[in-house]
């Protein structure tokens, strides 16, 4: 009787602790399923995702940085702030309509994988991957257990992305709620997929986001992967030997590579670099995006803050879409030089885009056709990049374009946050292979 009687207690206290531990967890109210967030010193995002009790919990990645700081939650209504720190996790409740309970993580944990193997712990890990014709970086992979298919690994992409109704059954996608998707030319909301499990090799990760867009538009749809399965390691693009390694610390030799002042942002990787228009050398923060076909493009607002486009030859026009039923036109010029570093780049096509086209203060977007001559090295954590010319540097295609050509500028980049201009370059490419030529 005794013993019962202390195990009723204990049983009775360990009811009590759970209870005071969900009683304390924050809760703010909303009447509309749009959210927004401010994450340290970036501005609030006009858009994060949608409140939906069905995702339990609903997963804010916060960027992983090495930097405490305060992020604060915005529903039309309410808000709540956290001072977070690295490698922690913060939860709260939202009330929406005074009915529909969310729960709701921020988190600045890693996203780990695991290895789907035995004994065979490593130091680093790497990653073959194929660089296809139209310079996508092609993983092969499966998502729940599909069987393999390829993946586009996209440094301009926040999150992950399957384009195309086909692929609803294929990989055995659960709809379970909605988020904002940015681009160009505004706001779209699309589904999203939780939870999925992605492996590349024996690499393997749980618990993934899916955006899913089932309209496949003019590429024939396509799963594409970002930065975020890799930013909790220092991740190198091997483009000699079409290799990604993933470490916890830097290679011990990197000698010859440049260093490069870089930003993690809401809305995604950024990089310093200075254009040459011939009479002026303005610098810049453009979006690290091996997932854009182009060299380097611009927004007008940088343009006409800095007045390039009058020292430079102009080669060519193209348009800028995000939908089909709305276009900016775009002038393309030649950039005499560029410089990445202590790494100069002569003669770079460069396309003027509209207004707004980037975030605020950043003025563009680097694309592969430079990046894929330079092996990288990605220090997400500690927000260092660096960079080092391989043997296809000085051999891209540098071609003149017609007057009247459409040209692609956009492939995914941020969401989402981020990924700003990913629904134009998946939507697009088949209308883009049609020009006359390719950035």
């Amino acid at each position: 009787m005794q013993l019962r009687l202390s195990l009723i207690i204990i049983f009775s206290v360990f009811l009590a602790a759970a209870s005071f531990a969900q009683n304390n967890i924050p809760v703010i109210k909303a009447y509309q399923t749009k959210v927004s967030i401010k994450d340290g010193d970036e501005p609030v995002t006009r858009y994060w995702n949608h409140l939906s009790p069905k995702a339990a919990p609903l997963i804010y990645n916060i960027l992983k940085t090495n930097v405490s700081r305060n992020v604060t939650f915005y529903t039309d209504v309410d808000s709540i702030s956290f001072d977070v720190s690295p490698g922690k996790s913060y939860d709260f409740k939202v009330l929406l309509n005074q009915k529909d309970t969310c729960d709701i993580k921020l988190t600045t944990e890693g996203n780990p994988y695991y290895k789907n193997c035995f004994d065979c712990k490593s130091d680093r890990d790497t990653i073959p991957f194929i660089l296809s014709k139209s310079n996508e970086i092609i993983l092969k992979g499966s998502i729940n257990n599909s069987g393999i298919i390829d993946i586009i690994f996209d440094t301009g992409a926040g999150c992950n992305y399957v384009i195309g109704k086909e692929f609803i059954q294929k990989l055995a996608l659960k709809i379970t709620g909605l988020t904002e998707d940015e681009s160009v030319t505004g706001l779209a909301t699309e589904q999203t997929s939780f939870p999925n499990q992605f492996q590349v090799g024996s690499l393997q990760w749980n618990n993934q986001s899916i955006t899913y867009i089932d309209d496949k538009g003019y590429t024939g749809g396509g799963v594409i992967t970002g930065y975020n399965m890799f930013e909790d390691k220092v991740l190198s693009i091997d483009y000699d030997k079409n290799l990604l390694i993933l470490s916890n610390e830097l290679p011990a030799d990197i000698n010859g590579y440049s260093s490069v002042p870089m930003r993690q942002t809401t809305g995604g990787t950024y990089i310093e670099l200075t254009i040459f228009s011939g009479k002026k050398e303005k610098k810049g923060w453009f979006l690290f995006d091996t997932g854009a076909s182009f060299e380097l493009s611009i927004n007008s607002d940088f343009e006409s803050a800095n007045l390039l486009k009058d020292d430079m030859k102009k080669i060519g026009t193209g348009i800028i879409a995000s939908t089909e039923k709305d276009h900016q036109n775009a002038d393309i010029m030649l950039a005499p030089k560029i410089k990445i570093g202590d790494i100069e780049i002569p003669e770079v096509p460069l396309t003027i885009g509209g207004k707004n086209m980037f975030q605020l203060k950043y003025a563009g977007i680097i694309g592969i056709s430079i990046l894929k001559q330079l092996n990288t090295i990605v220090d997400y954590r500690n927000q260092k990049i660096y960079f080092k010319p391989n043997n296809m540097f000085g051999n891209a295609s540098k071609k003149k374009v017609n007057d009247g050509s459409k040209v692609g500028i956009f492939s995914a980049a941020l969401i989402v946050i981020s990924i700003l201009l990913l629904r134009y370059f998946y939507k697009h490419k088949k209308k883009l292979n049609k020009a006359n030529s390719t950035l």
